[in-house]
């Protein structure tokens, strides 16, 4: 009996699912967003895209905002916010879960980045009426990079290509390639070397 109304429940989320995903699509392309494919949604995200701003994204995405979606615990949906003449760049096959993105300058992820759960990428202090803060900085993240849940990517940053960024670190220093790096400020723990990559 529980299997049968696991199956259930497990065939309603996926209906939902693909209801949500055909929704959201739609909506990104109403709102002008440049997408290479289709995109794969759990759940609908929040977006805000202003006026004269880029938002650009690849093939084989994946946005995570249904808690059922992602065991790990979920503790809100996937929001994306690019500010005026604001530049946001994916690449291809990228997943995020409750992740959110705030591009106020310029944010650019490359190709295969997984981001965990509840993470935060800005380019952006957000507070731009404090005088105490300063004006937004480009953030880069390379190709073929994990970062762990609960992550906080702040601006001005650069990770390099093949990186693991561990749970819970705060990213506010530039990460070379081929590293671990985790902590608050996040730091070069060991460099990834050719026998640690999986054939």
């Amino acid at each position: 009996m529980r299997a049968l109304i696991t199956g259930i429940q497990w065939t309603l989320w996926k209906a939902w699912w693909l209801c949500s995903g055909v929704l959201v699509n739609f909506l990104f392309f109403l709102l002008g967003i440049q997408q290479s494919g289709w995109i794969q949604f759990f759940g609908i995200p929040i977006v805000r895209i202003s006026k004269k701003s880029r938002f650009a994204i690849g093939i084989k995405c994946k946005f995570r905002s249904s808690q059922a979606s992602n065991l790990i615990g979920l503790n809100r949906r996937c929001t994306v916010y690019v500010h005026q003449n604001a530049s946001l760049t994916i690449g291809n096959n990228c997943g995020f879960s409750a992740t959110s993105i705030g591009c106020f300058e310029d944010i650019s992820i490359g190709n295969n980045v997984r981001v965990g759960a509840n993470t935060t990428i800005t380019d952006s202090d957000w507070h731009a009426s404090d005088s105490r803060t300063h004006g937004p900085k480009p953030v880069t993240i390379g190709n073929d990079v994990w970062i762990g849940a609960n992550v906080m990517v702040l601006k001005g940053v650069s990770i390099g290509n093949n990186v693991i960024i561990g749970a819970g670190s705060v990213v506010s220093a530039d990460i070379p390639d081929n590293c671990i790096a985790v902590g608050n400020p996040c730091q070069v723990k060991r460099q990834i070397k050719p026998e640690d990559e999986k054939e």
